[in-house]
């Protein structure tokens, strides 16, 4: 996802935006569970979350909400969000804006990313990683 997807999406809920978001350009793989995996909320910093390169704007409001709800309520409800503003779009909106820069694959090791190439096995790679932060308005 882009920058300016991600901000127009956050702008159209009233819900508190991330103060991280760190977006991949590779998919999130967990093989040894075989499941492919659109976007994380980091336990320990519930203000970050991680958008693979298959994340949808679903996922954005996904993880946000995750802030504040477990799984089984973040599910419908992320899936209600986006329809909601998709048929009836916010007339007052509040400007989310977010700052871009490149992190390395070293910096997401306090995350638990690490990146793999699978060649014969997996064969560790660097990961291409834009990171988020949000500009108060």
């Amino acid at each position: 996802m882009e920058t300016r997807e991600i901000e127009e999406t956050l702008s159209r809920t009233r819900l508190r935006p991330p103060e991280k978001i760190f977006v991949l350009s590779t998919p999130i793989l967990f093989p040894q569970k075989k499941a492919l995996v659109y976007g994380l909320n980091p336990r320990f910093e519930r203000s970050t979350i991680v958008l693979g390169s298959t994340a949808t704007r679903e996922t954005v409001i996904h993880e946000t909400l995750h802030q504040w709800f477990g799984e089984i309520v973040t599910y419908p409800l992320a899936k209600l969000i986006t329809r909601l503003r998709t048929l009836f779009p916010v007339t007052r909106r509040k400007q989310v804006r977010y700052e871009e820069r490149t992190v390395t694959s070293e910096e997401l090791k306090k995350y638990g990313l690490t990146s793999y190439e699978h060649v014969d096995g997996f064969v560790p790679t660097n990961l291409m990683v834009k990171q988020l932060s949000l500009v108060e308005s």
